[in-house]
């Protein structure tokens, strides 16, 4: 079965989605930020506590490791590029 992440919201606002989504899917992901937790109902978050189904990701936790990823091969492949030694850059500091 699929996992979905659910958007734009930060919890289902239909309930009979919600109950068929359950038959369709195996999981499915809100994105919401420590600060937006405060507008989440009690239930909701009462379904993301007990695990299962419903699961949450932090926004900063989600993006927080790829874009570090990313930066660092861009700076290595920078860096990686002879080129770059025409220009006078030293890489003896890496």
């Amino acid at each position: 079965m699929k996992s979905l992440i659910y958007y734009p919201y930060f919890e289902v606002q239909d309930t009979n989605w919600l109950k068929f989504a359950t038959l369709y899917i195996g999981s499915l992901t809100s994105i919401i930020p420590n600060a937006g937790k405060k507008n989440i109902s009690d239930e909701f978050l009462q379904l993301i506590e007990e695990g299962g189904f419903i699961t949450n990701r932090d926004s900063y936790d989600l993006y927080r490791n790829e874009s570090s990823k990313v930066a660092i091969k861009q700076v290595k492949k920078f860096f990686d590029d002879s080129s770059i030694l025409d220009y006078g850059i030293s890489i003896s500091y890496l």
